[in-house]
């Protein structure tokens, strides 16, 4: 059965005790503690590491993905580029 949105409610196929059972059980599957992450300070060449410097046009010109990659290359960034 679907519950009917009102009020700006998702639809769904789960009523909300069966909503909470299935995120018990995820709960359940998860280790109890993760490990700390520690971002690198902003500004810092690690920092930039972790950036992705994408362009996703279809149509970016041959100069949009040279400027990409000198971007890239000058802030130390991530770059990935597709050509169609």
């Amino acid at each position: 059965h679907f519950i009917v949105p009102s009020g700006g409610e998702m639809a769904t196929q789960y009523t909300q005790s069966e909503w909470q059972s299935i995120i018990d059980q995820a709960e359940r599957g998860l280790p109890g503690s993760f490990p700390e992450y520690k971002a690198p300070a902003l500004g810092t060449l690690n920092f930039a590491k972790c950036i992705d410097h994408t362009l996703l046009k279809l149509d970016a010109t041959e100069e949009q993905i040279d400027q990409l990659c000198e971007e890239a290359s000058r802030y130390g960034f991530k770059v990935g580029t597709d050509s169609a």
